[in-house]
């Protein structure tokens, strides 16, 4: 009895092999300890590597898609589904963060909820590759879309940050973050 049913014409190398998984384990990891740390809420550094990790992403899918590879409804599927756990984990994860005032630097934090969220992450995007590996999908969507999806759900959260933190400043309450390093300064308030 054969579990995988693949769809005619699928082949192995549609996809970039367990790289991408191995890459993407690796870039969660190294992020999660340095956001246990802490960091400086800076824009350039919270936009620049989720920025490069999409690039890589696409470089990784956009080539067969646009070679003709034939996708199919287990794609579509488990693409969509990817796409949202992706954006909706990231923006979870984003209000998540520790946001604070240290010598009056804005700084983030992961605490114990980001960690376990991004455990989650982690979690859901094996079950899903492995859902699709079971049921024939492509390993372009299985296994080349990952450094895609962490990307996009790491800009997802860096956006909320981002944002949550911005409109702190702009508050200006005693206590709040005044002041996010690199980024513009808006109108002085009295």
């Amino acid at each position: 009895m054969m579990l995988v049913h693949q769809y005619p014409g699928a082949t192995g190398d549609d996809g970039a092999g367990s790289v991408p998984m191995l890459i993407g384990t690796a870039v969660v990891v190294l992020l999660v300890l340095a956001g246990i740390r802490g960091r400086e809420l800076r824009p350039r550094k919270l936009f620049l590597l989720p920025g490069i990790v999409v690039l890589i992403g696409l470089a990784a899918v956009l080539p067969p898609l646009a070679g003709g590879r034939p996708l199919h409804g287990i794609d579509a599927v488990l693409a969509s589904a990817d796409l949202a756990l992706s954006i909706g984990l990231g923006a979870v994860r984003g209000r998540t963060v520790r946001i604070d005032l240290v010598a009056g630097v804005s700084r983030y934090r992961y605490g114990p909820a980001t960690v376990l969220l991004w455990g989650l992450s982690i979690a859901l995007r094996f079950a899903l590759g492995a859902y699709g590996a079971r049921h024939g999908a492509s390993p372009l969507v299985t296994e080349a879309a990952v450094l895609l999806m962490l990307g996009l759900t790491l800009l997802t959260q860096n956006i909320i940050v981002f944002a949550r933190a911005a409109a702190r400043a702009r508050r200006g309450l005693p206590g709040d973050p005044v002041a996010i390093s690199g980024a513009i300064p808006g109108p002085s308030h009295p």
